[in-house]
């Protein structure tokens, strides 16, 4: 074959990481001395003063956060609110809030604010379209709007305005109200006549029209004041119409509603010493709350907490009394009350934890035996300071440990108990949460709906709980060696135990860093055929200066041994002509004892095993066949480096 030539360029380069993690678990017992007994009651019973109940049961109040909720709708109070959303409805200093605009082809029409001229006060707007043009008919469209926002759809609305029309000359002009919807709907809720004759002074009109049918949705509603000036029925009129806007507004009625419940909690010890009550409630509306607790002795109210809760964000509110807490105690019963004020909006207020606490004296002694079970993948035997168990960047782990409760005498209970599993963030010791928010540093926990702490529930004397915890360790400045545990905590009594410190190393994540050197691959002019030709090495001048291709060097840089593999990605061509690329091979040295041929679309394992820090030699022949038509080849090969099996 004379005069061809045939180059071959193109790679590509993948890097493969892969994670290798250990599990492990540990035990850390604590005994607690409890001289004040506490007791958790569920409420015995509910007294709705005000509202209807409309799902739910005093059952569901006895779980915190299970999804259940004693639901009591607000009723009415027989009262009413109006609003009025426009602020700047009598034009008094300005016309702030207004918008204006027009469709004037001529340029004869403008809008604007005046200090005289308005119907109750001096402030007025004024559209004024001023025809000076005898030989034209110009029309206009003139229009001011103010948006305002229903969160709540009214009782009632209505919309009013005042306007005033003047014409100088024969012209047609008319005005109207409008109602712009969330949905873009627009409604005329008054149009005027048609004023045709000069020297029009309608005088101050007032439209007030009913459009509580129209204010069914939330969202962001329009009021439109408009005029309309056609063309005049005469060349010869040049008509200046003039349209005065006033005390133009929309009123929304609204109801009032409320709600009151009362809750009951019996009290079945004696020598109390406080008493505490939790309520975790929400409301669909914004409201202002207040929760109060009976004082049977002084035959009155006492305020616990109040303050104003936004919609649907859960509230947990406390009464806490120390001082004389038998004042609040009759007949073993303890009374709270939760309302809120009178409000527009009816709401749903929603009781999902109710909750009376006592401490009385009582000589117990309490503990929580912590322990790491054998599921958790850390623990404090196996994953030592000296030796901590290594993850890599960005893996994740499983921590779990139980917690066994134990009084003494036997048959209390510790109350309820959460665990949290805890890294050192500031000290030596484990002091710190973990984190629930996806991509905190240096752990964070990876489960659909994270919680630190969790829940066991109430502990019983002899029984357990186990909690669990999948840890991202996301690592910061690496590696870097951690020190975790799980905290076991009675919120009821104070009693708390954590496991003995589990030690944890993040290392970095696997690289790969790949660089090609005296590419690309060139085998110059080839004359002949039924010939096998080398890559250049430097000798042949049509393939330009430098080594290309024999070799070809793959340097490797790593943390881990690869392999690199080969792949034809096309065969060689020119035009309509080609040469397989399994012509195409390649050897680790310049004379070799046997060649690997590509394979087009499919990877060959070139070398294994390769250390880091190493340089790859490849050497490319080509075998042509007799009978190639000249011209010049190329085509492209992909090289994959990833880490060894």
């Amino acid at each position: 074959m004379v005069g061809s030539k045939v180059k071959l360029v193109g790679f590509t380069i993948l890097s493969l990481m892969f994670f290798v993690f250990l599990i492990l678990i540990s035990q850390k017992p604590s005994v607690v001395l409890a001289v004040i007994q506490s007791k958790q009651y569920n409420a015995s019973g509910a007294l709705v003063k005000n509202g209807t109940v409309i799902s739910g049961t005093l059952e569901d109040t006895k779980v915190l956060g299970d999804g259940l909720s004693y639901d009591i709708q607000e009723i009415s109070t027989g009262t009413s609110t109006s609003q009025l959303p426009v602020t700047n409805m009598n034009f008094t200093t300005d016309s702030s809030g207004w918008v204006y605009g027009e469709v004037d082809d001529n340029s004869v029409a403008t809008g604007s604010w005046q200090s005289t001229g308005g119907h109750y006060d001096a402030g007025v707007y004024q559209m004024t379209h001023d025809d000076a043009n005898v030989r034209s008919n110009p029309t206009s469209e003139q229009w001011i709007n103010y948006s305002f926002t229903v969160s709540t759809v009214p009782n009632s609305a209505r919309v009013f305005a005042w306007y005033r029309l003047t014409c100088d000359d024969d012209t047609q002009f008319h005005a109207e109200v409008r109602l712009i919807l969330p949905n873009g709907s627009e409604f005329t809720l008054n149009s005027s006549q048609t004023y045709t004759s000069g020297g029009t002074d309608t005088g101050w009109i007032g439209v007030d029209v009913d459009a509580s049918s129209l204010f069914d949705q939330v969202g962001t509603y329009t009021l439109k004041l408009y005029v309309q000036t056609g063309p005049a029925p005469k060349n010869a009129d040049r008509p200046t119409n003039v349209a005065y806007w006033d005390d133009a507004g929309v009123e929304l009625v609204y109801s009032n509603y409320r709600v009151e419940v009362w809750f009951n909690g019996t009290i079945d010890v004696t020598n109390v010493q406080t008493l505490n009550v939790s309520v975790n409630f929400s409301s669909t509306t914004d409201a202002t709350y207040y929760l109060e607790i009976f004082n049977f002795s002084s035959n009155s109210w006492v305020s616990c907490q109040s303050g104003s809760i936004t919609s649907n964000s859960w509230q947990m509110w406390w009464c806490n009394i120390t001082t004389s807490p038998s004042d609040f105690i009759s007949n073993d019963n303890v009374t709270i009350r939760l309302y809120d004020d009178e409000h527009i909006g009816q709401g749903i207020l929603k009781n999902d934890y109710v909750q009376f606490y006592v401490s009385y004296e009582v000589t117990v002694t309490r503990w929580l035996e912590v322990n790491y079970t054998t599921s958790s993948q850390i623990n404090y035997w196996s994953c030592t300071q000296s030796s901590p168990c290594a993850f890599t960047q960005n893996s994740t782990f499983m921590v779990e440990a139980v917690v066994t409760c134990h009084t003494d005498p036997p048959g209390y209970d510790c109350g309820t108990v959460y665990g949290a599993v805890r890294y050192n963030n500031s000290s030596s010791e484990p002091d710190t949460l973990i984190s629930t928010t996806q991509g905190d540093k240096p752990f964070f926990i990876q489960e659909t709906s994270p919680e630190n702490p969790k829940s066991c529930g109430t502990l019983s004397d002899g029984s357990s709980c186990t909690l669990s915890w999948n840890l991202n360790a996301t690592g910061d400045t690496l590696p870097v060696v951690y020190a975790l545990d799980v905290n076991f905590t009675s919120i009821t009594y104070g009693v708390e135990n954590d496991t003995l410190n589990s030690f944890v190393k993040i290392n970095p994540q696997t690289y790969i860093n790949v660089v090609l050197s005296n590419v690309p691959i060139c085998f110059g002019s080839v004359s002949g055929g039924d010939v096998e030709v080398s890559a250049s090495d430097g000798s042949k001048p049509e393939c330009g200066t430098g080594i290309k291709g024999f070799p070809m060097n793959v340097y490797i840089e790593s943390n881990v041994n690869t392999s690199l593999w080969l792949r034809g990605d096309s065969d060689l061509v020119n035009d309509s002509n080609s040469i397989s690329v399994t012509n195409l091979r390649c050897a680790n040295s310049s004379t070799p004892s046997e060649k690997k041929s590509l394979v087009l679309g499919n990877y060959i394992l070139f070398q294994a095993n390769i250390e880091t820090d190493t340089t790859v030699p490849i050497y490319w022949w080509l075998y042509l066949p007799a009978g190639t038509p000249p011209g010049d080849y190329s085509g492209n090969i992909t090289i994959l480096v990833n880490e060894s099996a």
